[in-house]
């Protein structure tokens, strides 16, 4: 698959996203970030606390998936083609050196 339809791919999925979250009352403003970016950790923070608990392997992957749920259906709703940008990151990343010349 190529990037460009990676991207168009992923914009798809964040107006679905947006879509479905409106109509179940997630409804954001730009000026929401602070609030939907809590959220959007919160989802983080359950998957870290799943695999601290020794809990089961889907139950940290659901966690992760409403992270990147959260993250979609904000970008969405605000009508941002995050698709192209998130391509550009993958490819600047991979320019990169190791850890990014950092420790961790």
């Amino acid at each position: 698959m190529q990037e460009k339809d990676i991207a168009k791919a992923i914009d798809s999925l964040s107006e679905i996203l947006a879509k479905n979250n409106k109509e179940k009352g997630f409804l954001w403003q730009k000026e929401d970030l602070p609030k939907a970016a809590v959220l959007m950790i919160s989802e983080i923070v359950e998957a870290v606390e799943a695999d601290r608990a020794f809990l089961d392997e889907y139950e940290i992957k659901e966690e992760l998936s409403d992270a990147i749920i959260r993250i979609l259906d904000f970008c969405g709703q605000q009508g941002w083609k995050i698709g192209d940008i998130l391509m550009k990151k993958v490819n600047y990343n991979k320019t990169r050196p190791f850890k990014h010349g950092k420790k961790y």
